[in-house]
């Protein structure tokens, strides 16, 4: 075997993998020892001219006169012990764990060849082989390099007497069959004496059990359940029996799926049978729904291990995969679902991607998510309504309390939705009780649902009639404007009969008018001799109507009926905006009205007297002419024929 042949103290973390020591002994020492051992045996001329193949194992190379084990090792093994000196004692150096590796005995691997650890002569006389001193030098290669692993040999300087060499001392180190390329392991140097292999052979000698991060550097899930990834490997029955020692130290990390190595999709989708379900990582174990948003799938546990809803890793994905309140929020509201285990973008890092997308981000939102301070602004959570108490819920609260009607929305959202607690008048979602969600499905589902063929009573009025009180905000009294003198028009008065709502407002035919505003569009009454009608917001007053001032028909001077509120003032519902003189003169000031004050209204227009009104046919957008004085035809185009004297004209001193 070739060594160095200059001494060198042990190596340093830095030193290369192909590193021994030796020292200065003659390198007749070790000619000597294998020509004693021939010659005991018989088989030297033979064992010089034999050859044998690299990368030897027990099964290839030993057993046959004239093999590596004439020299060392036995009849089944090539490899110690027996070593040169012919001793079996594990404590020596020649000895060592030899047998644990070429037998893998540990029964974590299949058996390491010669070649991991040392350059595999091709005859006895080859180069660096017999002709150099003790010790046998060691030169990684192999399985002991995988993985970009750079392992090296710890050791004092050999004595040059394989007798006082022990193995006590010797190490390897960074070597990828102990664990070089991965993290957590209690014993990654392992000592090379054979007395107690339990230290190097079980889980967490090599790594973490479970390992904190993977080969490549992320964290690793926080899970024991070893066979649930590593079926090929590891028992799925316990976590630690190496079920199939192949697949175990190769170079490799093998996990369940396909031939390639990788994982089969979730859904089966490649016609396969399904790989590994998200629970495998995350979620519950013992859960056996295989569909991404199977609650199960979610969190508790954590790919950390953890269970508690503080964590945030776990936080509130129960709530939102089992939510009572709305349909349950699929796991791709927030991340993007990984087809197989090892997709792109998916277990990378030790904090999950998330991804808000779908629901959240309904009606226009773009949705925000804040790990700092652990928050969320999304559709789901009222972002595009007003009043609500949590807006922006804490992912690691789990009471209740952010999930309770006025949390995204105001209870009921402020003005100018009508102001009513009574949400099952125009929500068929929402029960009875009003804050009971009736169809869950129908609730946070990125639309406002609204009843339509609902009576207007459902947003405003009462079960009298459709007119304020209430009004949209609540109110009830008539200093409110949203009330003021809705019912003294709708209710028939002493001067009136009823004025219907399309006097003022577009009747709606859906629920698409309740958008906060109040439409006055004005009917044909108020707008009777093509008057333009206006309301006055800020002083609350109706202007140009002809129901409050009926200008036309010979009833005005000089553009004014003479009445003396023409401009009645909204909020004040008394009766002194509704009595005769109000909206014109008693009598008007127009044409010859004041000439004929003492004849009476009835002398003109039947069923009227100066304190009464026929009410069927007063404030209609017509002058009825008829009483006592007047007959068909007795007034024409400003001519007036009465009774009481000849022909006059109107206005113009006549009559």
């Amino acid at each position: 075997m070739v060594t160095q042949r200059t001494p060198e103290p042990p190596r340093s973390e830095d030193a290369p993998p192909e590193h021994e020591s030796a020292n200065q002994t003659s390198p007749f020492s070790h000619h000597l020892a294998t020509l004693a051992l021939a010659l005991l045996g018989g088989t030297f001329l033979s064992a010089c001219g034999q050859t044998v193949a690299d990368g030897l194992t027990q099964a290839d190379a030993g057993g046959a006169s004239g093999s590596c084990s004439t020299c060392h090792g036995s009849a089944d093994s090539p490899a110690p012990p027996r070593d040169l000196q012919g001793q079996s004692d594990p404590t020596r150096r020649g000895v060592g764990a030899h047998r644990g590796h070429l037998r893998a005995t540990h029964r974590l691997s299949k058996a390491v060849t010669c070649s991991s650890c040392h350059v595999v002569p091709l005859t006895p006389d080859s180069p660096g082989h017999r002709d150099s001193p003790w010790p046998a030098e060691v030169r990684f290669g192999g399985l002991a390099v995988a993985g970009a692993a750079r392992p090296r040999l710890v050791a004092p300087l050999g004595t040059g007497d394989e007798s006082k060499d022990s193995a006590l001392s010797v190490s390897c180190a960074s070597v990828y069959c102990h664990g070089a390329t991965l993290s957590g392991g209690t014993d990654a140097t392992p000592e090379w004496s054979a007395t107690a292999p339990e230290r190097f052979v079980h889980c967490r000698a090599c790594h973490g059990y479970p390992p904190a991060l993977k080969a490549d550097g992320q964290p690793h899930p926080a899970s024991t359940a070893c066979g649930t990834c590593h079926g090929m490997t590891v028992s799925t029955a316990d976590g630690t029996h190496i079920a199939h020692p192949e697949n175990h130290i190769n170079g490799r990390v093998d996990l369940d799926g396909d031939s390639d190595g990788g994982f089969e999709p979730v859904d089966g989708s490649d016609g396969g049978s399904g790989g590994e379900a998200c629970n495998a990582c995350h979620g519950d174990l013992a859960a056996a729904g295989t569909a991404p948003s199977d609650p199960g799938n979610a969190p508790p546990r954590d790919t950390h291990g953890n269970s508690v809803t503080t964590a945030i890793g776990v936080g509130a994905h129960q709530a939102h995969l089992r939510a009572t309140r709305s349909a349950p929020v699929p796991c791709s509201t927030c991340h993007v679902v990984p087809l197989t285990v090892d997709a792109p973008g998916h277990n990378v890092g030790s904090v999950a991607a998330v991804r808000l997308a779908g629901l959240a981000s309904a009606d226009g939102v773009v949705p925000k998510w804040d790990r700092v301070a652990g928050t969320c602004s999304v559709y789901c959570h009222g972002q595009t309504m007003t009043g609500g108490s949590d807006t922006s819920p804490q992912w690691t609260r789990v009471d209740g309390t952010q999930a309770r009607c006025g949390a995204c929305h105001g209870l009921p959202p402020p003005a100018p939705h009508p102001q009513s607690a009574a949400c099952a008048k125009c929500h068929d979602t929402v029960a009875s009780d009003g804050v009971t969600i009736a169809k869950p499905a129908q609730h946070v589902d990125g639309k406002v649902d609204a009843i339509d063929g609902k009576s207007c009573a459902s947003c405003h009025g009462s079960a009298a009639n459709a007119a304020p009180p209430k009004d949209t905000h609540g109110n009830s009294a008539t200093t409110a404007i949203g009330v003021g003198a809705h019912q003294s028009h709708l209710s028939a008065s002493k001067l009136s009969a009823p004025i219907e709502c399309n006097e003022c407002h577009t009747v709606p035919t859906s629920m698409t008018h309740s958008d906060g505003k109040v439409g006055l569009t004005w009917g044909p009454l108020a707008k009777t001799k093509g008057l333009a009608p206006a309301f006055d917001t800020s002083a609350a007053t109706c202007a140009n109507t002809w129901c409050h001032a009926p200008v036309g028909y010979g009833l005005a001077l000089a553009g004014t009926s003479g009445g003396l509120n023409s401009k009645p003032t909204w909020t004040t519902v008394g009766g002194t905006q509704a009595s005769c003189g109000a909206c014109h003169g008693v009598p008007p000031y127009s044409g010859a009205h004041l000439r004929h004050a003492l004849f009476g209204c009835g002398s003109c227009h039947a069923g009227y007297s100066i304190f009464t009104v026929d009410k069927t046919l007063h404030v209609d957008g017509q002058v009825q002419l008829g009483g006592s004085a007047m007959g068909p035809g007795s007034f024409n185009s400003g001519v007036c024929t009465p009774s009481c004297h000849g022909v006059t004209v109107w206005g113009l001193g006549g009559g």
